[in-house]
């Protein structure tokens, strides 16, 4: 889940970390302009995009276990 406010991009800085950990065929993060656009299905929850966040407090929360609410 993105915190809007928190990113830096509605901050007027150029950024786009969380999408960059992402390989091209997953988007699961893209960017369209300069916001950060979230695909939920192709989340799996590894929590690299909060990990690489650069705001602060991070912009990017994870939440739930994907495995597990899928079973």
């Amino acid at each position: 889940m993105f915190q809007l406010d928190s990113c830096l991009t509605n901050q007027g800085i150029l950024c786009d970390e969380c999408a960059a950990v992402f390989p091209p065929s997953v988007r699961a993060i893209w960017m369209v302009g300069h916001q950060p656009q979230m695909n939920g299905d192709a989340c799996v929850r590894y929590g690299l995009c909060a990990h690489y966040c650069a705001a602060e407090p991070v912009a990017i929360r994870i939440i739930g276990d994907k495995t597990k609410s899928e079973k």
